[in-house]
């Protein structure tokens, strides 16, 4: 709403929860709740050892009453980008690792299988 000026016909407020099971039932797979009307919040479930698709989850709400056209879907991610605090909260060789090893990380865009080209994303820096 601050940045586009418009309330979108449909929003869903979408969670990844990774359960404790290497893999989660198509039929356990959604969860849908309005929040009001055309504001829906989805809970998706994946087993660990599952690749969390989130274009096909979707696709799946229509049969759950809430019909979403995938070329139509915009996807607003968070993204944080890690830098090094003024004074430093850890040993500097942790602290070198962990931002390695944060660099290197998949992105959100294809973990999540979600197509770059309907991706928004909003950042902030956070010091570590």
């Amino acid at each position: 709403m601050k940045h586009n000026k418009v309330l979108h016909e449909r929003v869903l407020f979408v969670t990844v929860h990774t359960e404790d099971e290497p893999e989660v039932s198509r039929n356990r797979r959604v969860e849908v709740s309005e929040l009001a009307p055309g504001i829906h919040r989805v809970i998706l479930h994946y087993g660990f050892m599952e690749s969390p698709d989130i274009p096909e989850a979707l696709e799946m709400l229509a049969g759950r009453g809430v019909p979403v056209e995938p070329m139509q879907v915009s996807y607003f991610l968070g993204r944080d980008v890690l830098v090094p605090a003024m004074v430093p909260k850890m040993p500097r060789w942790r602290l070198l690792l962990f931002l390695f090893m944060a660099r290197n990380a998949l992105p959100a865009t294809e973990f999540f299988r979600i197509p770059s080209d309907r991706v928004v994303e909003l950042g902030a820096r956070v010091a570590i």
